[in-house]
């Protein structure tokens, strides 16, 4: 049985000098989940795979996906989590506790008991758009709420390891959120225009 919700997610000890990393909260609006799926994208389908939709603080929904593959044994039998780890961490994040069911699926009380959480999110510079702008890129691994500089760690130690690849801390301007909430704010004092 692959169990969740106990604090043993890996952690590092590597410092965040570099810029181009930014952690924010996201709240849970609506999730899917699909199992035995495979994006264009990928070389093999994911054993389980979360669609979240997200209240990000803005006024638009955000869509995330995380999910990955088990570890398995020679007869097929689920060995552990392997790159579902990811979802792990969700639940973790999100203190979440239980198992996956007999088949390795979440239970639907699981899936109802996401909506309303929060977990902290990390974006990154994956390089430059065509517009001169940075590129922002969201890493597949979250953090509980209140361990933004643990998530920058576990984020810096997997570029150090070489499990991203895309981030380009120097290409661009380092993202300032006090821009952004200087925006939503003056988007405030506008009146919608309506026919």
């Amino acid at each position: 049985m692959l169990e969740f919700g106990s604090n043993n997610n890996r952690q590092s000890n590597t410092s965040n000098k570099r810029t181009g990393i930014f952690v924010s909260e996201a709240t849970i609006k609506k999730v899917v989940v699909k199992y035995d799926v495979q994006e264009k994208w990928q070389k093999r389908p994911d054993d389980i795979a979360l669609f979240l939709t997200l209240d990000v603080g803005q006024n638009f929904d955000y869509d995330m996906r995380i999910g990955g593959f088990f570890n398995r044994n020679d007869d097929g039998s689920v060995k552990n989590w392997g790159a579902a780890l990811k979802v792990k961490i969700l639940l973790d994040a999100l203190s979440i506790k239980g198992s996956l069911t007999d088949d390795w699926q979440l239970p639907d009380e699981i899936l109802e008991s996401m909506i309303g959480k929060k977990f902290l999110r990390l974006s990154y510079v994956s390089g430059t758009k065509d517009n001169g702008k940075p590129r922002w890129f969201d890493w597949n691994e979250v953090g509980k709420l209140g361990q933004e500089d643990r998530l920058k760690e576990r984020f810096m130690k997997a570029v150090n390891d070489g499990w991203v690849k895309n981030f380009r801390p120097d290409t661009g301007n380092d993202f300032d959120p006090a821009e952004l909430e200087k925006k939503t704010e003056q988007s405030k004092d506008v009146k919608p225009f309506v026919l």
